[in-house]
């Protein structure tokens, strides 16, 4: 009943804020009462523990000749840290909005976020082949919506595009028809010839990032904030499926080969993410990254591990994306959510790489490393372009601003503590962290010295006197981004609690911390 009851909330209540608008109700009122609404289901999904939770089974959905079909929707300990990263980003999608809103539009895009998150979550919730099918075509039907209302696409490009998804679809459909016949009650258990490779195709195809359209490279305008959403969404329940496959049985040869392909695309594509001037035109190029990298976890027998990978794209880069108003006071934040990219234990990106140097798997290792360094180095890059005005905004709207900006941090943070995957012992490969950072280092090194900067200057005059200064000069430089980083963390939480209310700030982040150790979610 929790998750009928959670589903049915979140329509309810944007049912009720819909009517409250049409009443004439403030705005602000209406914002309140979405973001106590979100924050409750937040709360709940953060402490339940998930083998307590009763799966949703909807009996006789339909009937295939004698032989009624039963829907199966289930919390459990694989899909509950994305579901709280969901919750998440929607929460942090409500708070941060605050700093642009736009009359009633902003409360359409509050609505339909909510539709968008809770169609992504029963797809994430699927326990059978049937739910598997409806939770595709749902945020199928979500995002053809969301096209006719926004017409981001014109009409050759929005066709192509439907077309390759339903591709796609048919394509999982075949899976699944031959997975039914030896795995008739779980999902792919039994391995079938054939069914490691289309089913990963048909997420590729369904994820939608085959097709080329361009967004507007306008971060305020509605319809492509939405867009970058959606696509992030539609990406992570495609290859969630990846998720429930056993491992193909392919050639030594073939793998190799195929590994070596999946590598230089994900190389070519995250730089290509990393080097654009804006990262909202680039979405597509991230995502396909991420879906070559996901492959590469998926041959190398690791596939349980994906999600890790999938949460990734919700934090830190869907909180990128939220990052509007960047300004130098508050980078603290970025090297926060950055430090689950960076490989060092206890990170998001560390619990991925370490089972690969558990086994063994070297190359497999160096082939996910190598990407996801340069990923990090993007992620600083197009996290300390200065962007908005948040100086000058209302001293409220930049507290829930950044309120928005830390939830999702805290949640990630509860997912690594109550669910980590490797143990104390794995510190012991603590050198994947600190090769990832150094290496994204001298990449934000050289990409500072690319662009017309001060620091590009003094760069140019170094420029004949070997590797050894340039490398020892990129040292320098991030050991000086990181005091930065730290010396505005501290600024930052003194002037917090010493502005006026700071005592409650002190019982409000007490509360969290003592929630955060408590709580029993997840494993």
């Amino acid at each position: 009943m929790l998750i009928a009851g959670i589903i049915l909330f979140l329509l309810i209540a944007s049912a009720i804020s819909l009517y409250l608008r049409y009443r004439g109700v403030r705005l602000a009122y209406i914002w309140l009462f979405f973001i106590i609404s979100i924050f409750l289901v937040w709360l709940i999904v953060l402490i339940i523990q998930p083998d307590n939770i009763s799966p949703l089974i909807i009996k006789n959905w339909i009937m295939i000749g004698t032989s009624p079909v039963n829907l199966l929707f289930q919390i459990n300990n694989s899909n509950w840290p994305i579901s709280i990263s969901y919750f998440s980003l929607l929460l942090a999608f409500l708070l941060s909005s605050i700093i642009h809103i736009k009359g009633s539009e902003s409360l359409y895009e509050w609505v339909e976020m909510v539709v968008l998150i809770v169609s992504g979550w029963v797809f994430i919730l699927a326990g059978d082949y049937w739910s598997i099918l409806i939770g595709w075509t749902l945020i199928d039907f979500v995002e053809l919506i969301f096209h006719f209302r926004h017409k981001v696409l014109s009409p050759d490009k929005f066709y192509f595009h439907f077309l390759i998804k339903f591709l796609g679809s048919l394509i999982l459909i075949f899976g699944i028809s031959r997975s039914f016949q030896l795995n008739p009650f779980g999902l792919f258990e039994k391995n079938v010839e054939g069914i490691g490779l289309i089913i990963p195709l048909a997420a590729f195809l369904h994820s939608g990032i085959s097709s080329n359209f361009s967004e507007r490279s306008d971060l305020e305008s509605f319809p492509n904030k939405m867009i970058i959403f959606l696509k992030i969404i539609s990406f992570i329940t495609s290859f969630f499926l990846l998720i429930y496959l056993p491992q193909p049985n392919l050639g030594l040869i073939s793998s190799l080969v195929f590994k070596i392909f999946l590598f230089g695309f994900a190389i070519l594509q995250m730089y290509k993410w990393a080097s654009v001037k804006d990262e909202i035109p680039g979405i597509r190029k991230l995502l396909l990254a991420f879906g070559s990298v996901l492959c590469l976890i998926f041959f190398s027998g690791l596939g349980e591990y994906i999600e890790i990978w999938l949460i990734l794209l919700i934090v830190p880069f869907g909180w990128l994306y939220l990052y509007t108003d960047r300004d130098p006071k508050l980078q603290v934040f970025l090297f926060l959510s950055g430090f689950f990219l960076t490989g060092i234990p206890f990170s998001l990106t560390f619990q991925g790489l370490f089972q690969l140097s558990v086994q063994g798997q070297w190359i497999d290792l160096f082939f996910v490393l190598i990407p996801m360094t340069i990923a990090l180095s993007g992620f600083i890059n197009h996290g300390l372009k200065k962007s908005g005005n948040f100086d000058g905004l209302e001293p409220w709207y930049q507290v829930f601003y950044l309120i928005g900006l830390f939830f999702p941090l805290l949640t990630t943070s509860a997912i690594v503590l109550r669910n980590p995957k490797p143990s104390i012992s794995s510190l012991s490969s603590w050198w994947i962290g600190l090769s990832m950072v150094l290496i994204s280092s001298l990449l934000c090194f050289y990409q500072f010295r690319a662009e017309k900067t001060v620091f590009e200057s003094k760069l140019i005059q170094k420029r004949n006197s070997g590797l050894l200064p340039s490398i020892i000069m990129g040292f320098q430089f991030f050991i000086e981004r990181v005091i930065f980083l730290l010396d505005n963390l501290l600024l930052f939480f003194s002037s917090l609690f010493e502005a006026d209310g700071g005592i409650l700030w002190s019982i409000v982040f007490l509360v969290l911390f003592i929630t955060i150790l408590n709580f029993q979610g997840g494993t």
